[in-house]
């Protein structure tokens, strides 16, 4: 099992904090940046083969993870249309380098090791994480789950958000985390070679394109602690929660 983050994009909704600093290397616990989490929680929850798709700062980024060579076999895949193509380039650069089951995680993401834990034990070819009490009052991604087939699927609004009446018809909010099969990937690796790389983003389509040849499965978050940094708010939640739970990792740092 190994794990794909994505750490290559600018950032852009975060304004000027990250116009020299990627997002993955923002301080959210006095020195500690979003990517020492992730990094600490995939080590906790024994994931232990990384990839990193890497842009935007992608020196910084690799001198983080020169700290954690002791706890992670470590490669960086480096993108270098970070800024002219979308999200889509560098998820095709990565599953292409891992060939084995995968946990996708945007690099963005926070989550607690028991989240990650759920995804490593998961048999499906697909599995996704929801969370059934939406975290903020501004949802762009939800899953759903089809009254008749039982079809799960990824529902995004690409210019807007989920109104209440939508939340309520589905499972609940996307968490940018996912398993999938070897199986899976290469049959989302041949979704995405015909993709323009441009514009709207296809990446979740493509997953729900392959419904009918694999399983899908769906774990709910149980109320563990998660949070997707896209803006200041995010940001802010994300430093509140360090504080209040330092999202189930012990208070030290190896590091």
């Amino acid at each position: 099992m190994k794990t794909l983050l994505l750490a290559a994009g600018v950032g852009s909704r975060l304004g000027g904090l990250t116009d020299n600093v990627h997002k993955s290397l923002l301080e959210i616990n006095g020195d500690q940046t979003l990517l020492d989490y992730q990094l600490r929680a995939l080590a906790s929850a024994e994931l232990n083969d990384i990839h990193i798709v890497v842009g935007h700062c992608a020196e910084s980024v690799a001198n983080k993870c020169l700290a954690y060579s002791d706890l992670h076999s470590i490669r960086l895949i480096k993108n270098d249309y970070y800024r002219s193509k979308n999200i889509d380039w560098s998820v095709y650069l990565g599953l292409q380098s891992v060939e084995d089951d995968v946990i996708y995680i945007e690099g963005d993401m926070v989550v607690h090791p028991k989240i990650l834990a759920m995804l490593k034990s998961a048999t499906a070819d697909v599995c996704l994480i929801v969370d059934n009490k939406p975290r903020s009052q501004y949802v762009d991604t939800v899953v759903r789950v089809h009254p008749d087939n039982k079809v799960v699927s990824i529902e995004v609004k690409e210019h807007g958000f989920h109104t209440e009446a939508s939340l309520k018809a589905s499972l609940g909010e996307f968490v940018c985390a996912i398993k999938l099969s070897n199986r899976a990937r290469r049959l989302l690796l041949a979704k995405l070679q015909d993709f323009t790389f441009d514009g709207v983003i296809k990446f979740y389509n493509a997953i729900n394109d392959i419904s009918s040849e694999v399983v899908f499965d769906y774990h709910d978050t149980s109320g563990l602690e998660w949070v997707e940094v896209d803006n200041v708010e995010d940001l802010a939640r994300a430093k509140r929660l360090c504080a209040e739970t330092n999202f189930g990792l012990s208070k030290g740092f190896a590091q």
